[in-house]
């Protein structure tokens, strides 16, 4: 590599624009830049942050060391004893460490910053508005910058919200001991949900999610199949009427089958039409609701 090629390498200026088409070519650039922006870089290259030594906390001169969670293992919380001995060489720890923590923080912050720059208008847009940047931006968190940038180039936003609100829904602790387990990933399932969409949309993702699985599965399996099967679901307003119009017309069809009122069949059951070209009420015949909602009582005649 020539001077000139590790000094565009260095500085970015040979990064591509990022819009919603060359993901892999923009990825493999950044990341080749990464390499050269110090401890900030190395953090996006291996997709782990944990801090200095372990310790992702901003150092303060009187903060208590790490301890391995007996309760949680893999997990660690704060102890008792000091991190920086009150004396000239915990002061000079102390200082190491906040330089080193300042370096690390100014290489986040450098890396977003050209992440940023290198977006087109209609991409940062986007990746602005998603729930949870605000908070990482200004946190230096440059690990969920990049994968929210991701979700928003790749289309995954709103695939990843209905995997990840199904997931949240079917998620349950087993026995007492499987509590650490359970919250864990509890705790992870949530954040990546936030981190997945705006809270509008991940608000939808969940009422979805819960009517989907909460209705008679074997009533409405032939409405579900398509559901299940697809990667973008309705919304919970779309699905909620098709479902309306599918039981009220499988009831009318058992209406039609005689299976009602001792010879009686409701009106609606023999209506060919109402005031709505077949979309109001079948009870009454009023386009300004469903029979569902029909505050008459209900209709019959006497079958012959």
């Amino acid at each position: 590599m020539s001077y000139k090629e590790e000094d565009e390498r260095r500085s970015g200026k040979g990064l591509p624009m990022l819009g919603r088409t060359n993901w892999p070519q923009f990825r493999d650039a950044f990341m080749d830049y990464a390499l050269s922006q110090g401890r900030g870089g190395m953090i996006l290259i291996r997709g782990v942050d944990d801090g200095i030594d372990g310790d992702a906390r901003k150092p303060e001169f009187n903060m208590v060391r790490l301890v391995p969670d007996v309760d949680n293992p893999g997990s660690m919380v704060e102890g008792i004893e000091r991190k920086y001995p009150n004396s000239a060489v915990g002061v000079s720890l102390f200082q190491k460490d906040e330089t080193k923590y300042e370096e690390i923080m100014n290489s986040k912050l450098k890396l977003i910053s050209k992440l940023l720059m290198h977006m087109e208008d209609d991409v940062r847009a986007k990746v602005e508005t998603l729930q949870g940047f605000k908070a990482a931006r200004n946190s230096a968190d440059i690990l969920t910058v990049w994968r929210i940038t991701e979700q928003v180039v790749q289309g995954t936003g709103v695939i990843s919200i209905f995997s990840l609100s199904t997931k949240l829904h079917r998620l349950k602790q087993g026995d007492q001991s499987d509590w650490a387990r359970y919250s864990k990933e509890w705790l992870t399932t949530v954040t990546d949900l936030q981190r997945a969409g705006t809270a509008e949309e991940v608000l939808k993702a969940m009422l979805t999610t819960h009517l989907v699985f909460s209705v008679n599965q074997d009533q409405f399996r032939d409405k579900l199949v398509p559901i299940y099967g697809s990667t973008n679901w309705p919304d919970y307003d779309t699905i909620l009427e098709q479902f309306n119009t599918f039981a009220l017309n499988m009831e009318r069809i058992g209406d039609l089958e005689g299976k009602a009122n001792d010879g009686k069949m409701p009106a609606y059951a023999a209506m060919t039409k109402t005031t709505n070209n077949g979309n109001g009420c079948w009870n009454c015949g009023s386009g300004d609701q469903i029979r569902v909602n029909c505050p008459n009582p209900p209709a019959t005649y006497t079958t012959l």
